[in-house]
């Protein structure tokens, strides 16, 4: 009885939209492992279906009903009473609100930013329902269908949910798990149909459409009728080139659960005033500091570029991006004032492969108030609003597609300040600070002498201030 008890309490908190996390965990759980706790979460999906049909838009009332004073109730009766009370006021709150077909359950990940749109215009921000949409920008998001089949998402990605068995991936990668009782789900992409037989299942979508099975087998077939269904079967994948289908395509890895932030190198600069950059370790990373070009010393926990000759300084970090680990998060906290920033010449941070600048963040070239972002220090002209005082600001770099994009603060969840699409596919190894002047710049990126020569003579070199320096991967190495 305690078990059905808390069975029924944890999907009424589903229902209502105010379980923990962890209670989402548990329930995702036992839809994957408990048939009978699969069976009761779709009875009860449908009973709350049919009582919003039924009762959307009534007012509830309160009845009195006259007891009397005579009559005597014993134990039994008053649990009974309780009892029934607790089933009406259950039911009534069930009938009330206007929600109609059985939820699917949407969870989102770290640093990931996504909307959902329903048919009606309205809803829960952590369901969907038949016919409702979400545009996931970045990171993931678990699907939790009314069947049991559970799914990950990861951005960017557009979906519909198109019945409670069933999805339709617009662009996107998904991870499908489908577990015993709830075969048949399907998965659509603007090209194929894929028909799941009990199974888990990688899908592509957009660009690139591809399926690939990790366990058990999928039928699937061109969504436009040319061809018939073919079968699929673990450790087999497929793809859909120039209007047909493509057998044996290399595997893929699909991560089935959410990726963790981890923190590959960072460096506070808290060592005592007067420290020598040159040789010393950071907080995290094996590698040290190597000052290439002038000199440079921690004053008031700050690196400071500032002073009459032009400074770098590199530092080796672990090259950790692959097609699961593919989101790298540079944080730098900068004292970003007048005087310490923003001035004709560049100065920031860059990350390195091997002897190649890939990517630069920081002051660029010219006067304004602005944050840069571009491929290359000599040409950073990609500029973000005024960002006043020690501003801290995060650039996140997506191996799979080379995305790159800049953030206020040190989380990615929020709007972009700018972004350039990259090469994808870098792994960088090598961090630097530097400051220049938009001639040290292009000479630094290894330009012809005639292309160095139609760079303005701007020799002022800008400054940059750091605070704290922070790369962190997202790892989904499951």
């Amino acid at each position: 009885m305690k078990a059905e008890l808390k069975n029924e309490a944890l999907l009424q908190s589903l229902f209502d939209g105010d379980s923990s996390p962890a209670e989402v965990e548990e329930a995702k759980e036992l839809l994957r492992s408990d048939r009978k706790w699969r069976k009761l979460y779709l009875d009860y999906s449908r009973l709350h279906h049919s009582l919003c049909e039924k009762y959307e838009g009534a007012e509830g009332k309160v009845v009195q009903a006259e007891f009397s004073q005579r009559r005597r109730f014993g134990v039994r009766e008053l649990l009974g009473l309780a009892a029934a009370i607790l089933v009406l006021g259950v039911l009534t709150a069930l009938a009330l609100r206007p929600v109609g077909d059985p939820a699917t359950l949407v969870q989102y990940g770290p640093e990931s930013r996504g909307v959902i749109s329903h048919v009606n215009g309205s809803g829960s921000e952590g369901k969907l329902f038949q016919g409702s949409t979400l545009k996931l920008a970045r990171g993931a998001v678990s699907l939790t269908f009314p069947t049991g089949v559970t799914a990950l998402v990861e951005g960017p990605a557009e979906l519909r949910v198109t019945g409670e068995n069933a999805l339709h991936l617009e662009k996107g990668r998904a991870f499908f798990q489908v577990p015993e009782g709830a075969e048949g789900f399907i998965c659509t992409t603007e090209s194929l149909l894929v028909e799941d037989l009990g199974t888990e299942f990688g899908v592509l979508a957009g660009r690139e459409e591809e399926v690939h099975v990790i366990k058990g087998s999928v039928r699937l077939k061109p969504i436009d009728g040319t061809g018939d269904f073919q079968d699929l079967r673990e450790g087999e994948g497929l793809a859909w080139r120039d209007s047909a289908l493509e057998l044996s395509v290399p595997s893929r890895d699909f991560a089935s659960d959410f990726a963790g932030r981890v923190t590959i190198f960072a460096d506070d600069f808290d060592e005592p005033d007067g420290t020598d950059l040159h040789g010393k370790r950071p907080d995290i990373g094996d590698g040290r500091w190597e000052v290439t070009l002038g000199d440079a010393t921690i004053r008031d926990n700050i690196l400071d570029t500032s002073g009459a000759f032009r400074k770098a300084a590199f530092v080796a970090v672990p090259p950790m991006l692959n097609e699961l680990s593919h989101v790298l998060l540079l944080t730098i906290e900068a004292e970003t004032s007048q005087a310490a920033m923003h001035t004709p010449g560049w100065a920031g941070v860059s990350l390195y492969t091997g002897e190649v600048e890939r990517i630069f963040v920081g002051d660029p070239n010219g006067p304004g108030i602005s944050w840069g972002l571009h491929p290359a220090g000599w040409q950073a002209q990609n500029a973000c609003p005024q960002l006043a005082g020690e501003t801290i600001v995060t650039l996140r770099y997506d191996y799979r597609t080379g995305l790159t994009e800049l953030f206020e603060g040190d989380t990615t969840t929020g709007e972009a300040l700018a972004s350039e699409w990259i090469a994808p596919g870098l792994v960088f190894d090598r961090l630097r600070i530097a400051n220049g002047s938009q001639l040290d710049a292009a000479i630094d990126a290894g330009l012809g002498s005639g292309v160095v020569e139609s760079v303005p003579k701007v020799d002022v070199r800008s400054d940059i201030a750091i605070r704290s320096l922070r790369l962190d991967v997202l790892n989904s190495g499951n």
